[in-house]
């Protein structure tokens, strides 16, 4: 009865069913229910509450995370403040954002191993088609890559690791003012430890 509404059915076809793969091996991605909830949910609060909050997914393995959190990401980066200044709340206003912008600068997706995770990168870059949107910083990049991607604005998802970052927090002074989405993959690990210290100065 939810998914079947008219505006989440056209919410479903214009933010989250894609096409992957090419040629023969072509298939259509439809979100499993728990994913598409998890994500509106996130959205909705995210919209509702402003920027400086934490939240949790819990996933289980097989439950298809690495989608998940490809729609995430590619549904804050598109997050605007609504059209009319009266209907902005007091963290909109608090943020020093108006009318129509977007929430936030960039969304950023963290993984705490040094080789990216494969599947994850290839899924958020599968997810949209627009050159330049998303900037995967691999083990081929250095932290210089991850700054001026930080820095510039034509990227509005960056992966990355966490093990990038401490060159960045030497550097954090540039970014000052600049409102960030961090999506941390597997939260458990990548939120200890000495390398998130230079995450959170950033």
């Amino acid at each position: 009865q939810i998914v079947w509404a008219p505006d989440n059915w056209l919410n479903l076809f214009a933010s989250y069913v894609h096409v992957a793969g090419k040629g023969k091996d072509r298939f259509t991605i439809f979100p499993r229910y728990h994913q598409w909830d998890v994500v509106e949910k996130l959205l909705f609060r995210t919209q509702s509450e402003g920027t400086g909050f934490n939240k949790l997914i819990q996933h289980s393995a097989g439950s298809g995370k690495s989608n998940s959190i490809a729609w995430l990401a590619h549904g804050l980066s598109r997050l605007h403040t609504p059209n009319n200044v009266a209907l902005l709340d007091e963290a909109a206003v608090a943020a020093g954002l108006g009318a129509n912008e977007p929430v936030f600068d960039k969304v950023i997706i963290i993984t705490d191993r040094v080789v990216l995770d494969r599947q994850l990168q290839a899924t958020v870059a599968g997810f949209d088609h627009t050159p330049g949107m998303i900037e995967t910083i691999d083990k081929t990049k250095t932290s210089e890559d991850l700054r001026a991607a930080l820095e510039g604005k034509k990227a509005r998802i960056i992966v990355t690791t966490l093990q990038k970052f401490p060159v960045v927090a030497q550097a954090a002074t540039d970014l000052s003012g600049t409102r960030f989405a961090v999506i941390a993959d597997e939260a458990h690990s990548s939120q200890s430890g000495e390398a998130v210290k230079d995450l959170k100065q950033v």
